[in-house]
């Protein structure tokens, strides 16, 4: 995501998901008056935006981390323009409004329904979807999400024309250690996303876990017919105030006001104050989750609160404010994405040896998670990269490291080479080259299957390279976000401000 603190949770390149960049800039006011009156909603209006060309998107996405930190950081920088004669027989596709059914058409032999979307093509909604644990309130409530035995919470009364199809979604296994939660992806590794409930009737949410913020915010009631959205009729104890809350990221926002409840996440309730979305952009209300949970430092907090991880500390619920994160790769065969709170869980460790963790102080001025960065290689070759600092976001799909920078990893891996779009590099599909990076003596390995982006066309054996070039901050700044991230165990650590990483157990495998 990138704005106010950084937090990119981008699209994949050349998946087909919608692009996504959180970040976090936002003027609200301090002075909280509470109340128990619902501010009225107020409407969203849709737009068509460019998709396509996986080159196109990556300078999309480049321009999103740009716009970000220029909205945190108050200044201004150059935009990349992209060269139009270099797709001109790449039609760029346009983004689909939320599908609906027009028509309901019958039901196979499976007892899946089959029905008639509105862009005129045939789909079938699985037997297992309309019997959900998800989101759906049994009565044919349109904002059913992702169930329990990973389909959609789809009600029965769902099949009705005009219902919106729901997105689905392969839910990861239950953590095994305890004070953990499943860390689901979108199934192409572009965001992480968790389930939490809030209220007094404990109401469902996806949101996405994102170290590069420290901002909760979910839907309120009216502001997406495709979210789960939040009420007082969905909660008892919810109260609602009247300060309002704003946050612009680099490719959508969001605004309501702020409210306060108890928010539930890995069995584990807090009172906290979190935004109310009443206006959530395109991108938003097409994505995945319903609402986001930032995971940085209080500091960095937009609305001025005690980030969840701090306050279940202070509340005894777990022994230290740290989490460990699992990112799970697409594909693997492996769906077992975790967080776990207040203790480290080995398991995801290669070898099983928490002591293999190392750590970096974190360095950064703005309450994000930074640390420094010693150097690169690729096949062991030391790459003398200028000493830099980089930010560790969960919410980032790609790496976007100086444009010197870029030009020298990409230098170093046989075949690759620049676009004449700047910051964007392309690469042999084939490409198996071990990338490296090393932080405190330590030196992690980048897997192919993570930076090694999607074929330029069809067919093609030319892909775009997940490494971008960028200045995201300063000279010698680089934003690390799941594409190195999928490869190691990370822990955030708030009571030692530190970040340490270990082999990933997992994603060593599938090196």
């Amino acid at each position: 995501m990138l704005f106010k603190t950084f937090a990119v949770a981008s699209l994949a390149v050349g998946a087909t998901a919608l692009p996504m960049y959180m970040g976090i800039k936002q003027d609200t006011s301090k002075n909280q008056t509470w109340t128990n009156v619902v501010a009225p909603s107020m409407p969203l209006k849709r737009s068509s935006e460019p998709l396509g060309h996986p080159v196109v998107r990556s300078v999309q996405k480049l321009n999103y981390a740009m716009d970000r930190h220029a909205k945190r950081s108050g200044g201004l920088v150059k935009r990349t323009t992209i060269d139009s004669k270099v797709f001109e027989f790449t039609p760029l596709r346009k983004r689909q409004q939320p599908l609906t059914i027009i028509k309901v058409l019958g039901q196979d032999s499976n007892g899946d329904i089959i029905v008639l979307l509105s862009d005129g093509e045939e789909a079938v909604i699985p037997a297992s979807a309309l019997t959900g644990n998800g989101h759906g309130n049994g009565n044919g409530n349109a904002n059913g999400g992702a169930g329990n035995n990973g389909a959609s919470g789809f009600a029965a009364a769902n099949q009705q024309p005009g219902a919106v199809v729901p997105q689905t979604f392969d839910a990861a296994s239950q953590p095994t250690q305890g004070a953990s939660v499943a860390l689901n992806e979108d199934g192409a590794d572009i965001t992480y996303f968790a389930l939490i409930t809030i209220g007094s009737n404990k109401k469902q949410f996806q949101v996405i876990m994102d170290t590069g913020s420290s901002d909760l915010w979910v839907p309120a009631a009216g502001a997406s017919s495709t979210h789960s959205t939040l009420s007082q009729a969905d909660s008892q104890s919810l109260v609602i105030s009247n300060s309002p809350f704003s946050i612009q990221y680099g490719s959508g926002s969001v605004a309501g006001v702020l409210a306060k409840d108890t928010v539930n996440i890995a069995g584990m309730g807090i009172q906290t104050t979190f935004g109310l979305s009443q206006q959530l952009s395109q991108q938003f209300d097409q994505f995945q989750p319903d609402g986001l949970m930032g995971l940085a430092t209080s500091k960095a907090s937009s609305e001025g609160v005690t980030v969840p991880l701090q306050v279940l500390k202070d509340t005894n619920q777990i022994p230290a404010a740290l989490i460990g994160v699992h990112l799970a790769r697409a594909g693997t065969g492996t769906n077992d994405g975790a967080i776990n709170f207040g203790k480290i869980d080995p398991s995801f460790i290669k070898g099983g040896d928490a002591n293999s963790l190392t750590f970096s102080d974190n360095i950064s001025a703005d309450g994000l998670w930074e640390i420094n960065l010693e150097d690169m290689t690729v096949n062991g070759q030391t790459l003398g990269l200028s000493p830099s600092t980089a930010i560790i976001d969960t919410g980032t799909t790609l790496m976007i490291v100086p444009q010197q920078d870029a030009v020298t990893i990409h230098a170093a891996l046989h075949g690759a080479s620049q676009t004449n779009q700047a910051g964007t590099f392309t690469l042999p599909c084939d490409t198996t080259s071990t990338l490296q990076v090393k932080f405190g003596g330590q030196t992690l390995d980048i897997s192919h299957l993570d930076y090694v982006g999607a074929p330029i066309n069809q067919g093609s054996n030319t892909c775009v390279s997940n490494i971008m070039g960028g200045q995201i901050g300063g000279p010698n700044q680089m934003l690390l976000g799941d594409v190195f991230l999928k490869n190691v165990y990370s822990v955030f650590n708030l009571d030692t401000n530190q970040v340490g990483f270990a082999p990933s157990a997992e994603n060593a495998q599938a090196n």
